[in-house]
Formats: structure tokens, sequence, C-alpha cells
């Protein structure tokens, strides 16, 4: 245990060292202007920008990229909304409707800038103000809401483009989106960046780490940084960049395309997993209950392959962005095809438990490999973080986080079981074990600061468990010291690196992030209430605990052959609480925990021989012999 222990921390100190050492991806950011004219067309989308021929010329011609809106509150009601995208884009952060965005024109003045704000905008921007220097930041304010409306827009910005010199910038943004779109919670907008020296290609934000993709917080830091002014330590934005890329109006609108598309069917495929899941374990707990699969052994290999569904749905959510599936029910039928083929193949060649452990190790490194390669799939799949929404941008959001310690659980615990002929395989998982840890909480990677708080004490406890130790206080201790250790050099490698670099980990510690605190909590509070995911989580806990109850002897004799799916129960038990307690949305990993630890409970049944029956001959021989 001395060693797998020893083996866990230093890697997860290699992924901080690497993670403080990893560079920022390269960009390019535009020359400053000594004129900066910032254009807000209020309430058009990218698909309004793309279809008016004088804000589509800008998007060919200069820089841009979509622009996630969300600002720090949700609202509804339309002036609230122009509120808070308002707060938002002058504070260079999230700001509520209530808040003052002043710090954007504060900071130009304070740098010798001159300010000239629309009077429509000085209720949220400040009062302008001649500078001491020559640069000079034109705020101005149109309607894109309506066709017509878009269509002055487009003249406005077309006329001045025309007014450009060699040095100046023109920067045009939807600060909000179009009252369709706020209704079906799709923050996104558009932002370019054009002008003489301005080269045509797609913006890139350190807050999002993807090509194409902005936030309203990241503007103000860009104008000042266009401008050379000092960027206030309070904005959590970041200055843009700038990347080479042919057809931006093409590649921006096949990217909101995708995030659009994952962002509409996330309720209806979500719901289906977790009711479909919650409907099959629970069926099967009935049937073990009255005793039909002891009267018919003939339908094991079908319930086997049914226990096996529910934990192939991620794998097969995770892959379905590369599928041409379309309308969410159809996205959710392929997805249903595709876990109903990975179980069919996986309890054909491998049984109910090993199949079970083989999809969910497969599945956690695909999840791995694809948060590695920047998460080309996660960040278009319905299951995870959704960038339209604007709730996470980069690294690995709950939902497969849970499905990363899961399956791991599983696969970890199956091949433990059988490691009683060679003592260097549980040395061997758990550095497999440390290295997905790593992966989840280095902030070049996963960049989740709950993962080592929920991942090291869950799998911790399975290798303590399945190495011959008691799990007891002083165990626990050693844990919880590799843990705080863990999390201590990951926040520290954040804070190591560079400003522009750095994630969310190393600036959620910031006295002026309490919001964010806040918003956390809150979220937190309505999933627990309100949401599918502890419904699910409640469903998955009451099947676990009725089977453990009236299927008890078998299931002992089970874990007699599988021992190390002890430790695997008890350790995901500690995960499920502490993903709950320490991150925002953590009942959503709580409950995928949840599945595929019922999901073993059930295949370690199904494995084990039905009973004899009274009356049976071999019953009256085994009698005999107990005599």
């Amino acid at each position: 245990m001395r060693r797998c222990t020893a083996l866990l921390f230093v890697c997860l100190v290699a992924a901080a060292a690497v993670a403080a050492a990893w560079p920022p991806r390269a960009a390019r950011a535009a020359a400053p202007g000594r004129l900066l004219v910032v254009v807000l067309v209020e309430g058009a989308s990218p698909a309004d920008w793309l279809g008016e021929p004088s804000l589509a010329a800008l998007v060919r011609d200069g820089s841009a990229a979509l622009l996630g809106t969300r600002g720090g509150s949700d609202e509804t009601e339309l002036d609230r909304v122009r509120a808070t995208a308002y707060a938002t884009f002058g504070a260079g952060g999230r700001a509520p409707a209530d808040a003052v965005g002043f710090e954007l024109a504060t900071a130009l003045r304070r740098a010798g800038v001159g300010v000239e704000v629309d009077r429509s905008l000085r209720a949220f921007l400040g009062d302008g103000g001649v500078g001491s220097g020559e640069g000079v930041v034109r705020f101005l304010r149109v309607s894109g809401e309506t066709p017509a409306e878009l269509a002055a827009a487009g003249a406005r910005v077309a006329d001045e483009r025309r007014a450009l010199n060699g040095g100046d910038v023109l920067i045009a943004l939807s600060p909000f989106p179009s009252d369709l779109r706020q209704q079906e919670r799709t923050y996104l907008g558009l932002l370019v960046q054009v002008g003489p020296r301005i080269p045509s290609g797609l913006l890139y934000s350190p807050s999002t780490r993807r090509a194409g993709l902005a936030t309203l917080a990241d503007v103000a830091p860009h104008i000042l940084e266009l401008m050379g002014a000092d960027v206030p330590r309070e904005m959590t934005g970041r200055a843009l960049g700038w990347e080479e890329a042919s057809d931006p109006p093409g590649r921006l609108a096949a990217l909101e395309s995708g995030l659009v598309r994952a962002a509409h069917s996330r309720i209806i495929v979500v719901r289906a997993l977790m009711i479909g899941s919650m409907s099959l374990l629970g069926l099967l707990a009935l049937a073990f209950v009255f005793g039909i699969l002891d009267r018919r052994p003939g339908l094991r290999v079908p319930a086997a392959v049914a226990v096996c569904i529910p934990c192939a749905l991620p794998l097969a959510l995770l892959i379905e962005p590369v599928l041409p599936t379309g309308r969410p029910a159809v996205m959710a039928l392929w997805s249903a095809a595709i876990a109903l083929a990975a179980a069919v193949l996986g309890v054909g060649f491998f049984g109910a438990v090993r199949g079970l452990a083989v999809i969910g190790g497969v599945t956690s490194v695909a999840v791995l490999a694809d948060l590695v390669a920047g998460s080309p799939l996660a960040s278009r799949s319905p299951l995870s973080y959704l960038l339209a929404q604007g709730a996470r941008f980069y690294g690995i959001g709950n939902e497969f986080m849970g499905v990363v310690i899961g399956g791991a659980l599983v696969a970890a615990a199956a091949g433990m079981s059988r490691s009683s002929a060679n003592r260097r395989i549980p040395f061997g998982i758990a550095a497999l074990l440390a290295a997905g840890i790593a992966v989840m909480g280095a902030p070049a990677l996963g960049a989740k600061f709950g993962a080592t708080l929920t991942a090291i004490p869950a799998l911790g406890i399975l290798v303590a468990h399945a190495s011959g130790r008691r799990i007891d206080f002083r165990m626990g201790a050693a844990i919880a010291a590799v843990t705080a250790a863990s999390t201590g050099a990951v926040f520290g490698a954040d804070k190591l690196r560079g400003e522009q670099a750095r994630s969310h980990i190393g600036s959620a510690v910031r006295a002026a992030e309490g919001s964010v605190i806040a918003r956390k909590l809150a979220a937190a509070r309505t999933l627990i209430a309100f949401s599918i995911w502890m419904k699910a989580l409640l469903v998955f806990g009451a099947v676990a605990a009725i089977l453990a109850w009236k299927r008890r002897d078998d299931l002992a004799r089970a874990l007699d052959a599988r021992p190390a799916f002890g430790g695997a129960f008890k350790g995901g038990v500690v995960g499920i609480v502490a993903a709950v307690l320490f991150n925002d949305a953590g009942m959503t990993a709580a409950a995928i925990i949840a599945m595929f630890l019922t999901s073993a409970v059930v295949a370690l049944l199904l494995e084990q021989p039905p009973p004899t029956p009274p009356g049976h001959p071999l019953r009256t021989l085994d009698n005999s012999a107990t005599r």
C-alpha cells in the first residue's frame, strides 16, 4: 500500500509540474490601434450575423469567434438580461444585473485613453472622458433584434469600417442573445475584430481554450490590451489572441451547429439515460427478489446484457458527435443501439462481471484520451459540459468525471480480484489509476479541482482493501493526507502558471470571486432538490440496498470470490459523498458512480449459481452429506 500511495503522489506531483511548465496555446494579438470602435449589436445570433451581408463580410475579412454571453446570473426579463450582459462586459468578469460595470472605462481613463460612450450606454459603462494620450475608444450601441434593425446595424457597422485608418480597429459583438435563444438557454453571440492590419482567422480565448470561442468577460481585457492599458486584477476574463484559419464563416457556423445541437438534446438524452438505467436495474432487482432468475436460469444471459447497457451508454454518448444522428430522438436511439452492441459483445466474450469491467475500463480510457486531445468529442457530447450554455469550456465536467471514477472502480476491482497469482498486478493497476487522477486534476488537462478530492479517496480505499489493509482511522488519515497534499500540488502548479495560461483553479479563491462560490452552492442546491440526478441516486441506492439485504448470502459468496469488489463498494460510497461535497454539480457524478456500483452488484449476483429448489435430488444429497 505504501508503494501505491507513493506512486499516486508522485504521479500527481509530476502532473502538477507538467501543468506549471505547459505553455499556453500559441496566439497572436492584433497590434494596438489609434482608434478603437466598439459596436454592440444587441440581440443578434450568429446565424443572424452570417445572414446579413455587411456583418458577414466582417466575419469573412476579419478575426471572429462565437461569443459565450452568459453573465453572472440567469435572467428572463429583457431589461435584466441587458443589464447582466453590460455589467459583465464592463466588469471583465461575470456580474449580476444589479452590478455596476464601470471597470473597463475606469481602466481606460487611468491609462490616459480617451473614452467616448454612447448616451444610452452610460448607465452601464459610465461617462466618457478626454484622454491624455493619443488613443481613443468609442462605444456604440445598435439593435439587431428584427430584420430591419439588423440591416440598419449592418449598414452602421459598414460605415464605421470604411472610416478606419491604418492602425484603427473595429470590434463588433452581440452582448446578449436573441429572445428565442434566451428562452432556449443558449448563450451564444458573435464577436469580430476587423481593421486594415487585422488578418482573417479565428479569435482564441484562454478562458475557453478553443479557437473560435470566446466569452463576454474576455472583451474588456482584450480592449485594454489593444490600447496598451493594464488589466485590473479583478477582471477574470482573458485577452484574446488570433490564429490563422481558412473559411472563418463556415468554421463558426459548423461550431455553432454542434454546440446548439448538444445543448438542445441534453435534456432528452440525459433523461432517457437515467430513466432507462433506473428502469433496467430496478426490474433486475425485482427479478431477483421474486426469484424469477432463479426459476429460469436461461434468463441470466439476457439479464447480464441488460445490466451492462447502462454502463455502456456513456461511451455511446461520448462518440455520438461523430455520428450523423440529427434530432435528439434519433440521437437517443443511436446511443441505445451502440450501448446494446457493446453490452452483447462484453457479455458474450467475458461474462457479466468481466464484461462490465471491460466496458467500464474502456469508457474511462476513452474519456481520458479525449481529454488529453482537447475534448473534441466531450465538448459536443450531450452528456458533457455545455459550451452553448456557458457552464464549462474546458477540462472534464462532473458527468464524465463520474464515468471515469465509476468505470475505474469496477474495472480495477475485477482486475485486482484476479491478481492472487501475481502481486505486481495491484501495483500496475494503482499506477494506471494514479495516472488517470493526474490527468483529471492537472490544470493543463482536466482542470477539475474536485477530481483529486473525489477520486483519490474512492480509488485509494479500493487499492488499500485489495492490498489486504484494514480501512481504519489510520488508513483513512493517510488517504486524507495524500488527498490534501495532491490537491495542494495541483493548486500550487496552477498558481505558478502565467496569468494567460492559468485555469479557473488558480483564480477560484480570489476574494473577488465570492460570487462564483455562491453561484456554485446555488447550483448544487438546485440539483439536490429537483434534478433527475438526485432521483437516480436514490433509486440506485435503493436497488443496491434491497439486493444486499435480500440476497446477502449470494452476495457474500460473490465477494469471497472477488474480494476487491468489497473495496470498490466502500470506496464508491466515499466517492459519492465527496463528489457532492467538493463539486458544484457533484450530484451528477455521484449518480453515475452509483449507477456503475449498482450494476456491479447485479452482475456479481448473476454469476452466482441459482439456489437448489426444495425436493431436488442434489438438495437431498447435500442435506445427507451435511448430516
